[in-house]
């Protein structure tokens, strides 16, 4: 499959949208990653919108409107349903100026989704980062659960993940099970999983949920970012609807070694959890022509700069 591209720049940042999977294939500042990029076509996900639903539906199956659907399982070694519909599709790229990209899509009954939603993500590059913005609309005649997800590799300028920490503003992880990677129900402390988010030696695959924050946190908001030891790298801001992170460590001595890095580190905001299309924890129920939009946008970071300890 062939993989168009179209670029995007303001000042000291750019960004390059890949059209297989509408995501970013490089995003910069000064030159240095942002995110983890790649050529072709992305590998495990990277960079892709997750839509109509980002992560796991266990069996692929779910009920809405008092009706059962079944999803294709691209995931058969554990039986799920995984990451959406979206992130192999080919979305067409429009130019609206130096700085500002539209990638656009539909999902349908083609693609193994029982309605028609229209799928839009505005990259704009602007003097303090790179900003996103999501727009989806149920062009159906009834009503379609929804959720959306963003699978980032987060990139500290160039260096090595194992040479970098991740911080995140969540004070609780939700417990999955070894075998599927389904919630449990169990509740965990974000630092006894992160410790302190040293990459270095972690083996990650869990989702960390959004919580009111205090102390020094109090006002960073929602977000994550992956800092070298040089107290530099990239930051990731979210509006307050994703409300769960995944966090992945790509890593080959486990299989699935990112292309040209080993490990890596991807932060995955999420609209709702794990299994949401079956518990319905966080979905959006679109009626007949309703909208949501969702915004995210990664900076370049520098902790004497202001980010919380």
């Amino acid at each position: 499959m062939r993989n168009p591209t179209m670029r995007v720049e303001s000042g000291e940042y750019s960004a390059t949208i890949a059209a297989v999977g509408g995501g970013l294939r490089a995003a910069t500042f000064q030159g240095q990653p942002l995110v983890e990029t790649y050529d072709g076509l992305p590998p495990l996900f990277a960079n892709v919108v997750l839509a109509p639903w980002p992560n796991r539906v266990g069996n692929g199956s779910f009920s809405h409107g008092g009706q059962e659907y079944s999803l294709p399982l691209n995931e058969q070694e554990r039986g799920n349903a995984l990451h959406g519909l979206v992130g192999e599709k080919l979305w067409d790229l429009h130019r609206l100026d130096d700085s500002k990209v539209i990638a656009r899509t539909k999902v349908t009954h083609d693609d193994g989704w029982p309605w028609t939603l229209s799928c839009q993500t505005e990259y704009r590059a602007v003097a303090s980062g790179i900003e996103a913005t999501f727009t989806v609309q149920n062009l159906s005649l009834s009503s379609s659960p929804f959720a959306y997800g963003i699978h980032l590799y987060l990139n500290a300028l160039g260096a090595p993940a194992d040479d970098c920490t991740l911080y995140l503003s969540s004070e609780r992880c939700e417990g999955l099970d070894s075998q599927r990677l389904l919630p449990t129900g169990e509740t965990l402390e974000t630092r006894d999983v992160l410790g302190h988010g040293q990459v270095r030696g972690a083996q990650w695959d869990h989702c960390f949920v959004r919580t009111p924050l205090t102390g020094g946190l109090a006002d960073a908001g929602n977000f994550a970012a992956v800092v070298n030891s040089e107290g530099r790298g990239t930051r990731l801001d979210m509006d307050p609807s994703f409300g769960w992170v995944h966090v992945f460590t790509a890593d080959p001595a486990h299989g699935h070694g990112y292309p040209g890095r080993g490990r890596a580190i991807a932060v995955e905001p999420m609209t709702a959890p794990i299994d949401a299309l079956r518990s319905g924890r966080g979905l959006k129920i679109l009626v007949p022509g309703a909208k949501f939009r969702v915004r995210w946008k990664l900076s370049a970071i520098d902790t004497a700069g202001g980010l919380p300890a």
